[in-house]
């Protein structure tokens, strides 16, 4: 059975996809990544989900710094997709499998040394 939460969560992420998804298709590509990329509605909305479903102030903050830091490999990710923007898949493969060590790195060490 899934958790109520997992629903909400998954609709209101798509929410934000859907939109931008629609702003491509009927408008401007630019607009799209711009709101986007520049939205911090889900960092918004996992600070607030954090700190309303651990009642503590230090997982909020925990959070935060993680939100910050992932923020920085995204730019340097989405950076990446202008090595070769006229071949896309390849320089999205490259930048998923950096992306992907990068996290395994980063997640490992914090899960072995805490």
């Amino acid at each position: 059975m899934l958790d109520k939460d997992i629903i909400f969560n998954f609709i209101a992420g798509g929410l934000l996809i859907s939109i931008c998804g629609y702003i491509t298709k009927s408008h401007d590509s630019y607009a799209s990544g711009f709101v986007y990329g520049s939205l911090p509605l889900g960092a918004y909305y996992l600070y607030l989900y954090t700190l309303y479903t651990k009642n503590n102030n230090g997982d909020a903050v925990k959070y935060i710094n993680g939100a910050f830091f992932g923020g920085i490999l995204w730019v340097l990710v989405v950076g990446l997709l202008y090595l070769n923007y006229f071949n896309p898949m390849q320089t999205v493969v490259l930048s998923s499998i950096l992306y992907f060590a990068v996290l395994y790195l980063h997640l490992y060490k914090y899960l072995l040394f805490t």
